[in-house]
């Protein structure tokens, strides 16, 4: 697992950000989201289904990858251009651990044929999905096959040509994240390759496909490698002695964009005992870092929460405090502190973001407009400022603010297929909560053991039409766990529950993810999730299953 993307959430306490506990809001009417439905597996991927394994070498069983977690056990890419989708199988021998590998059903004038097989390295499936590598519109196939835990990983990507099916690169990884940019002119995904130095010490980087090979990406180190330096500091702060720890977190600093930061993150490790990385690997890191300290100007800070961009006079840059939490009033407010001799701070000025939706007017607050995005409203409140001198620093940091930040920005393709997953089960879950295609002036209402009970639509009449629905997103036992949580009987023949609706204004979409557990085959997530398009966010935990179908959440229906 890509160690910058679904991270660890031990990292979210080592953020810039101290975060507050959760608000509950009363319910806008306007936000909560109705019950839609969503449909099942489609009769061609039942068919092709089936197709696919009589083409399966002998042993062999269809497999899902190990990553990305969230991901269908087949993947659908259209790989050709042609405007249909082709069909991926991976599979892995029962019998012989060695024998992996995928193949590929296409579309040819309405029949479905093979078009193409690939031997595997290896013993297990470990990536499997599809990006447009190259930038030409048109996806590659990425296949990851894990050698051993030492050796780690080994990436093949192919590309169709001319010929078909071609290997268009091979790259060895221990932990691997796809990345796609936000903005959308740019298509073409990047590679995060983490490759293992020692134990749990990687070295970084950020690949780009130009022409014929993979090259450094200088220009999106500021929003990936922020997520390694909150790698490299959770390790630091629980092993300060590790000299390692400090250097690697120095480096993701200094790509970060925070050379302030990076010197003191190298200074500390230079004042241990070093064994790895050499002293001159260390001196010449200083050097590096010094010399782009060289700079008098100012340093761009990105708030993530809030999303919004600000400079602060270098001369400052190691004595001012940022820190956002949440409010009371469904609003996030960012403090400015600059920290004093004696060990205290004063705060400069804060911050206070509220959803354009809950409020009538920012000044009704007391504070002075900043500045207003489509959903959002940003909002000053200077405090007593003392010293003119002070002051003065709040103002000319105050009129550097401007929304969005000041990289290009990246997303994971993982949380993207994550996401995806977990919003499909919020909405079969509130479809079923809703009682399926309920017939106008035939819902029925009847009392079982002194509650109020009435029959399942037809397309969830039965226990059989129930589990089909829900395993295209949940496990057989999360389902049947909710089956009996959530009261379902049968009841003369049929599916029954007590009468309810409702819907949510959770917004899932927007959910930052982190990793709490990875056993393989089993991973757990904590999600923060904004509620509606306020910055006011509730914690969710949920645990996926790999399946012979792909993963699927094992947590229970309605407990996120």
């Amino acid at each position: 697992m890509g160690k910058g993307g679904l991270r660890f959430y031990t990292l979210l306490l080592c953020s810039v950000f101290m975060i507050g506990g959760c608000n509950f809001l009363q319910e806008p009417v306007t936000l909560i989201q109705a019950p839609q439905y969503a449909e099942a597996a489609s009769e061609l991927e039942k068919t092709l289904l089936i197709k696919s394994k009589d083409l399966l070498p002998i042993g062999a069983v269809l497999t899902t990858a190990s990553q990305p977690a969230g991901s269908e056990a087949v993947i659908k890419a259209d790989l050709n251009g042609d405007g249909t989708n082709e069909m991926i199988y991976l599979y892995q021998s029962i019998g012989n651990k060695e024998q992996i590998g995928a193949f590929i059903l296409m579309n040819d004038k309405g029949e479905w044929n093979k078009a193409a097989e690939i031997k595997g390295t290896g013993y297990e499936v470990s990536w499997a999905s599809s990006a447009d590598i190259t930038g030409d519109g048109k996806p590659e196939l990425l296949l990851g096959w894990k050698i051993g835990a030492s050796a780690g990983n080994v990436l093949d990507i192919f590309s169709w040509g001319e010929s078909g099916l071609e290997k268009l690169a091979q790259l060895n990884y221990h932990e691997l994240e796809v990345l796609l940019p936000e903005d959308k002119k740019d298509s073409q995904a990047r590679l995060a390759i983490w490759n293992r130095e020692m134990a749990d010490v990687y070295k970084t980087d950020i690949l780009k496909w130009e022409q014929t090979a993979f090259h450094s990406d200088l220009d999106y180190y500021p929003a990936y490698f922020a997520n390694v330096s909150d790698y490299y500091e959770e390790r630091a702060k629980h092993v300060p002695s590790a000299p390692y720890y400090w250097y690697y977190l120095a480096d993701a600093r200094l790509k970060e964009g925070y050379p302030e930061l990076a010197l003191q993150a190298i200074e500390n490790g230079m004042n241990l005992k070093i064994t790895f990385p050499s002293r001159t690997e260390f001196e010449d890191l200083k050097l590096k870092i010094e010399d782009r300290l060289k700079n008098n100007g100012t340093v761009p800070f990105y708030n993530k929460e809030a999303d919004f961009t600000m400079d602060i006079p270098r001369k400052f840059a190691n004595n001012l405090m940022i820190n956002g939490v949440e409010g009371v009033k469904s609003n996030y407010i960012i403090g400015v502190s600059k920290a004093m001799e004696t060990g205290q701070t004063d705060l400069l000025f804060t911050i206070e973001v509220y959803p354009k939706e809950w409020i009538s007017s920012i000044e009704d607050y007391g504070l002075t407009p900043l500045l207003e995005t489509e959903k959002l409203s940003y909002g000053i409140r200077k405090e007593n400022i003392k010293d003119p001198k002070d002051l003065e620093l709040a103002n000319q940091i105050i009129a550097t603010i401007r929304p969005g930040a000041y990289f290009p920005k990246l997303k994971s393709q993982e949380e993207q297929i994550l996401l995806k997953l977990i919003q499909l089960a919020v909405r079969k879950y509130w479809y079923v909560t809703s009682g399926g295609k309920m017939e106008e002036g035939l819902i029925e209402n009847f009392p079982i053991n002194d509650m109020d009970y009435r029959y399942m639509g037809s397309d969830l009449d039965t226990k059989e039409k129930l589990i089909e629905y829900l395993s295209s997103a949940y496990s057989i036992d999360a389902i049947n766990q909710y089956m009996e949580s959530a009261g379902i009987v049968e009841h003369n023949g049929k599916l029954a529950q007590p009468n309810a609706d409702g819907g949510s204004i959770a917004s899932y979409e927007k959910s930052a993810i982190y990793l709490t557990k990875d056993v393989g085959s089993e991973k757990e997530f904590d999600l923060k999730i904004p509620l509606g398009d306020s910055l006011v966010t509730v914690m969710v935990h949920v645990v996926l299953k790999k399946t012979d179908k792909g993963w699927r959440i094992d947590s229970l229906p309605g407990s996120f």
